[in-house]
């Protein structure tokens, strides 16, 4: 072959498996483990984080149900069952968020709510019609924050968000090192798709030390998390997640199923959340307030009391620049030249 050919093969072979590292899962589709040259720890590095992102911000224009059943292992080895039924409502363009919970045993139900203002726990208790306010905390700084991502920070929003939640941590952070190292990443064939195994080592707050993990994510499902397993040294927390065929933009889970086991393999609890198929939310501002429920925030809305601070520098300021102006003409009354009687009888 003559040279020129042969350089114009060899660069569109590059440009082949460039186009194959980097462009993302939804373009390029799942690319089957037996190909060549394909480096899957930079292509993870690649399209996880923006999958990621695309998740999160399809994830704040929805609205749907769920279901959680909770199992906990008892002192006399049995196990106590909690069920509970809640509904969402994230609709980050006007910066809210809204999960309602009841539980069906007693009644009780419970709202944390998240705006641009403030965030709110209420809780009503079984017959009666009144929410009560639990907790109630201003925003420290308007905008600083979405309220997907507070509602994420108090961990309610997980299981919406199982595609990218390792263990309470998300896949970006992770991948930036911040929390952890990636040990080893390969791929292999599953159910007649190419999946990925992700070996890490993690630091435990809780003692300080290094802890093994894994997970195995679809790269063809937007680089989805399907299962995971994290050691936390007396116990381990695993979790697998089942997602919607109908909801093909983002990886939307349909079931989530989590277990936390101590070292002899006895399980301690179990969580499964089933979820319904989102649909989109269009909720205003004002349903994700606390007047929304007749109730009032504690000394009157945050945008009330700055207002009301900054109308009472006002006054303070212009009471202040009037005192010094008094004081500017008393003074110059004081300097000015006393004239003699006879001076004062002279004059017209």
């Amino acid at each position: 072959m003559p040279r020129h050919g042969r350089f114009m093969s060899s660069l569109i072979e590059r440009s082949v498996l460039l186009l194959t590292v980097v462009l993302p899962a939804r373009v390029i589709g799942a690319a089957p483990a037996s190909l060549p040259g394909i480096d899957w720890a930079v292509r993870l590095r690649v399209e996880a984080p923006e999958e990621c992102r695309l998740l999160e911000e399809a994830i704040g224009r929805f609205e749907g149900g769920l279901e959680t059943v909770r199992t906990k292992a008892t002192k006399d080895r049995g196990t106590a069952t909690i069920v509970a039924r809640g509904h969402y409502l994230l609709n980050d363009r006007v910066g809210g968020a809204l999960v309602t919970v009841t539980n069906p045993d007693n009644d009780r139900t419970t709202v944390l709510g998240f705006s641009r203002e403030y965030d709110f726990e209420i809780h009503k208790p079984a017959a009666n019609p009144l929410f009560a306010i639990q907790q109630y905390k201003p925003v420290a700084r308007e905008g600083s924050a979405t309220a997907v991502s507070r509602l994420w920070d108090s961990s309610t929003l997980h299981p919406l968000v199982a595609a990218e939640d390792f263990s309470g941590v998300k896949l970006p952070e992770f991948l930036s090192g911040k929390v952890g190292r990636i040990v080893a990443v390969n791929a292999f064939d599953e159910d007649g798709e190419t999946h990925v195994r992700v070996e890490v080592e993690r630091t435990i707050a809780a003692d300080q030390k290094v802890h093994s993990g894994w997970a195995v994510l679809n790269p063809a499902r937007h680089w989805a998390i399907l299962k995971y397993e994290q050691n936390y040294g007396g116990w381990l927390y695993r979790q697998s997640v089942a997602y919607r065929d109908d909801v093909p933009e983002i990886a939307f889970p349909r079931k989530v199923f989590r277990e936390e086991v101590d070292r002899r393999g006895t399980v301690l609890s179990t969580l499964t959340c089933s979820l319904e198929k989102p649909q989109p939310c269009a909720a205003s501002a004002e349903r994700f307030t606390l007047e929304a429920y007749d109730l009032k925030p504690p000394g009157g809305s945050p945008r009330n009391r700055v207002l009301m601070l900054l109308l009472t520098a006002l006054a303070f300021s212009m009471a202040g620049i009037g005192a010094l102006i008094f004081r500017i003409r008393r003074r110059r009354s004081r300097e000015r030249p006393v004239l003699p009687v006879a001076e004062v009888a002279r004059a017209p």
